[in-house]
């Protein structure tokens, strides 16, 4: 599988979660597109990039569990995050409630609306160890108050790749009138998504990680009940075109004059390959490997990792690393010394290793960064 992607052959690469690769294939039909594009780019940017953005976004809508029209193609999830943080109706006295773990580009987003419109951000600790859902779920459950309008978390954690029970909590907020905003950069692709049976409100996912699209592909699902709140971050043609598309919070976020709207058509290739190359095996490898990953670093460090279960993780896995590690010149020894992209996370004052697990990947991947590890630290 490693031929299929473009990976300098003398790099380790272990680090898929933070910008993704991008496969042959959906390399080749970003380029393709880009070259339909200049055969006419009037005709292509005024409207044909509508018909063919409606069939990806029907082709996505059956992948991720929902609707097209509950659906709009965003950058990023930074995007989204800005989006749906604009968009709400809070303000004084109102209560938003998020973890210790959140993404930190995020995190800036709910914090400058939070100074702009003068709502309080609430933020839980999570557990250092835990083995149940129970145990993520109960720091949330207990910090809601009468105030609380909104919880914003995210589906895999970036810092520590874990799986958050997302519907458990959607239900418990529903039946309190809190409504749910889910940061899902990390899920479209590494775990299987159904948007509707998850119960989430608002939920902005990556294609250009997991889901191996060319990069600057996400998406935001919004429940019908709710698309009348969102507002365009841009105000552009979406907002009085006659017909971009029917459903209005779709037309605003999509229709910005001037916009590549290639990188959004390579979703449909992606999932081609994704089909082509029998992706629940590659997850069910990523699963040995994982396996495989944590009893090397138990065998290494006595102090234990984030959870024993590993049914918490997906394609990424974090281990929590000794408490007085330098983490920029761990990163340096790995990558300058080793050949080794990996990624050294830290959050609330914890030093982590997080390896991705991606279909290019091999035991011989982790064997090598077990060793590497096992010399930095003198075991």
């Amino acid at each position: 599988m490693r031929e299929q992607f473009l990976l300098a052959d003398d790099i380790i690469f272990l680090n898929h979660g933070s910008f993704g690769a991008i496969p042959r294939p959906v390399m080749k039909a970003l380029q393709q597109w880009q070259e339909e594009v200049e055969k006419d780019p009037v005709y292509f940017n005024i409207w044909r990039w509508v018909e063919e953005l409606e069939k990806v976004r029907q082709r996505l809508a059956s992948f991720v569990g929902t609707e097209p029209s509950n659906l709009a193609f965003i950058e990023n999830s930074t995007f989204g995050a800005n989006t749906v943080a604009n968009s709400l109706p809070l303000g004084e006295g109102d209560q938003v409630i998020i973890t210790d773990w959140e993404y930190g580009a995020c995190l800036k987003a709910w914090q400058y609306y939070s100074e702009q419109k003068g709502y309080d951000i609430h933020t839980v600790q999570m557990p250092s160890v835990f083995e149940t859902e129970e145990e993520l779920l109960a720091p949330l459950f207990e910090a809601i108050s009468e105030r609380t309008k909104v919880i914003f978390i995210s589906h895999i954690f970036s810092p520590t790749g874990v799986i958050f029970p997302v519907k458990k909590l959607a239900s418990f907020a529903r039946q309190q009138g809190i409504l749910t905003v889910i940061d899902g950069a990390h899920a479209p692709g590494q775990i299987d998504l159904n948007l509707e049976e998850l119960g989430a409100d608002f939920y902005f996912g990556n294609c250009h990680k997991w889901m191996l699209s060319a990069r600057g592909a996400a998406f935001l699902y919004v429940r019908k009940e709710h698309q009348h709140l969102i507002k365009p971050p841009v105000i552009s043609w979406g907002t009085d075109w006659e017909s971009p598309h029917p459903v209005r919070f779709v037309a605003e976020l999509e229709m910005q004059g001037t916009r590549d709207y290639t990188t959004f058509l390579t979703v449909g290739n992606a999932l081609d390959f994704l089909q082509a190359n029998d992706w629940q095996a590659v997850l069910l490898k990523a699963k040995k490997l994982i396996s495989f990953f944590s009893q090397g670093l138990m065998d290494i460090f006595a102090s234990g990792p984030l959870t024993h279960n590993l049914d918490f993780f997906g394609q990424m896995y974090a281990y929590p690393l000794p408490e007085d590690t330098d983490t920029e010149d761990l990163y340096r020894f790995l990558y300058q010394k080793n050949k080794i992209q990996v990624p050294i996370t830290k959050v609330v004052g914890r030093s982590f290793v997080r390896a991705s697990f991606q279909s290019y990947n091999e035991q011989k991947d982790y064997e090598a960064l077990l060793m590497a590890l096992r010399k930095y630290y003198g075991l």
